[in-house]
């Protein structure tokens, strides 16, 4: 039943929005659910989008490494918004609201 709760909350990464941190879900499709681990991105990372492409959407991870995701697969992959307030920083520091930060 969590699971299916969890479920009705998510979208897809392909609909993350700028600043916004997202825990991963679920991974739709077997085939994405094997790329995926080889990105960097599994069910239950915490993630935040740094900037989104027409091509992809660029993330960081809780450990600072930077994942790229194809818009495409990005779509298979659920992920639901985590509290703003209760989520640890991310290694790497957050964008300056002036601009990008060099890491």
């Amino acid at each position: 039943m969590r699971f299916a709760e969890n479920l009705e909350r998510s979208r897809a990464l392909a609909e993350v929005t700028v600043g916004e941190r997202i825990e991963v879900v679920d991974i739709v499709f077997e085939t994405i659910r094997e790329l995926c681990p080889l990105l960097g991105i599994n069910p239950g990372d915490t993630l935040r989008c740094e900037e989104r492409t027409p091509r992809e959407v660029l993330l960081r991870r809780g450990d600072g490494r930077r994942v790229a995701v194809d818009r495409f697969y990005a779509a298979f992959v659920r992920i639901r918004e985590i509290d703003q307030s209760s989520f640890p920083a991310i290694a790497g520091g957050d964008r300056h609201p002036s601009g990008p930060q060099t890491t």
